[in-house]
């Protein structure tokens, strides 16, 4: 499962949700500030697959890194 972190205004987020598409790679998304602030996010975006959370930077790597 992939679940990204995001807001509606931040241009990173986008970025990567248009490359999730490309790839074909279903996500969902979470716009709960709340749950953000206890996960301890002081910024967005952040990704997370099976469980293992990912940064901007580590999340554009593991997307350019699977099947399209």
């Amino acid at each position: 499962m992939v679940m990204i972190y995001t807001t509606e205004t931040c241009p990173k987020c986008k970025m990567l949700k248009k490359k999730m598409e490309a790839k074909n790679i279903d996500y969902t998304e979470c716009n709960d500030i709340e749950v953000m602030d206890k996960l301890g996010f002081a910024s967005v975006p952040w990704l997370r697959v099976d469980g293992e959370f990912m940064n901007f930077v580590q999340a554009n790597n593991w997307i350019d890194n699977q099947e399209g």
